[in-house]
């Protein structure tokens, strides 16, 4: 997500599709691609929109009985969006 966020925002984004597009790409061109996308704030976006994607995954674990399963996955989210922060 956060190269598609930094395509549609950089000034640069012609260079990070002809990075992103090769299918083989050197040291240099996998941190020149990295430092496009830090330089924009797609990063920021993509975890703003992952947070929502779990928060509504756990919003619908709601409704499922109390079980194994359901502590497991909602572990999983919780542990995700600590590590976003």
């Amino acid at each position: 997500m956060p190269v598609i966020y930094a395509l549609e925002s950089s000034s640069h984004s012609h260079e990070l599709f002809k990075i992103t597009a090769a299918k083989e790409k050197n040291r240099d061109e996998v941190e020149r691609a990295l430092e496009i996308i830090k330089s924009t704030d797609a990063v920021i976006l993509a975890k703003k929109e992952a947070k929502n994607y779990i928060n509504k995954a756990l919003e619908s674990l709601s409704s499922i009985e109390e079980d194994e399963v359901k502590n497991n996955l909602s572990n999983i989210g919780q542990y995700v969006i600590e590590r976003f922060n």
